[in-house]
């Protein structure tokens, strides 16, 4: 059977939400007893399905006429995909957390990636050891798709937040990876009943999509070459306190092959708290 699938590269979700807005409907697997299906259906099964989809493990590797398909019609929606895979860059916004509080801003040289503090009206936890926002904002290339840019916006944001993570001493977390509800009690609360609570953080932060960076905030957080991080490491072990800043590394020669995609090809170690 001819396949319809042109292209093979294009990611399988960014792939899903494509036909989805071209097609619509909710989709439909002949097969509910598989976690992952093979063949997937839209806008349903049966007689009113225009395509199917074919996938090995979590990848779509082919795309089959159905019942209902329209070579026409489908011509057009593959145009319309064609135009809605790449479009113009913009400046991608979203709130990550650190263990450490964020006062001062840094900017990868090439990568576009910048760190921002929040804003001063901002929601600020009253201990040190918390998890403190921080504004990330990073290049992103939109669609003319507004779900397929949502997408890619949460998608990057995820997988600088994780970069983030490996690279901060205090890592960095985003509400995304949080389970949305837990069992929680109020600090202030001397009876310490305990309460079912909704996570969530709501703050000030403007557009999600700028046409550019903002403009950085003061003070510019401080870059340490790897061989003074390496020495900042040995006063740690030998004081045996915590730092009193945050940054970037755990280890200098662990970093190298991730820590030019922020910035350059030498790793610098700039921390969040001067």
């Amino acid at each position: 059977m001819n396949n319809l699938l042109k292209w093979p590269n294009l990611d399988s979700i960014e792939l899903r939400i494509l036909l989805h807005e071209f097609i619509g409907g909710t989709g439909q697997s002949d097969d509910l007893s598989r976690a992952k299906p093979r063949n997937f259906y839209l806008p349903l099964a049966g007689p009113s399905c225009r395509v199917a989809l074919k996938f090995k493990g979590e990848k779509v590797i082919r795309i089959e006429p159905g019942k209902a398909f329209d070579a026409a019609q489908w011509q057009q929606i593959s145009n319309e995909i064609e135009q809605s895979i790449t479009g113009g860059t913009k400046v991608g916004r979203d709130y990550s957390f650190s263990g450490r509080r964020v006062k001062g801003s840094w900017r990868g040289e090439h990568s576009g990636v910048q760190i921002l503090p929040p804003p001063a009206d901002a929601p600020s936890a009253p201990l040190d050891q918390a998890d403190h926002p921080f504004i990330l904002e990073f290049p992103l290339m939109v669609s003319s798709v507004d779900a397929l840019t949502n997408y890619r916006r949460s998608r990057k944001h995820r997988d600088l937040t994780l970069l983030l993570n490996v690279l901060l001493v205090s890592g960095a977390k985003s509400m995304e990876f949080r389970h949305p509800s837990s069992w929680a009690h109020e600090a202030t609360d001397l009876s310490q009943k305990s309460k079912w609570v909704t996570q969530g953080f709501s703050a000030p932060l403007g557009a999600l999509l700028t046409d550019q960076l903002s403009v950085p905030a003061a003070p510019k957080l401080e870059e340490l070459a790897p061989e003074e991080y390496d020495a900042m490491l040995v006063t740690m072990e030998r004081d045996c306190v915590s730092p009193t800043v945050l940054y970037f590394g755990l280890e200098p020669r662990r970093v190298c092959g991730m820590y030019p995609y922020l910035h350059h090809s030498r790793p610098l170690f700039p921390q969040l708290n001067p």
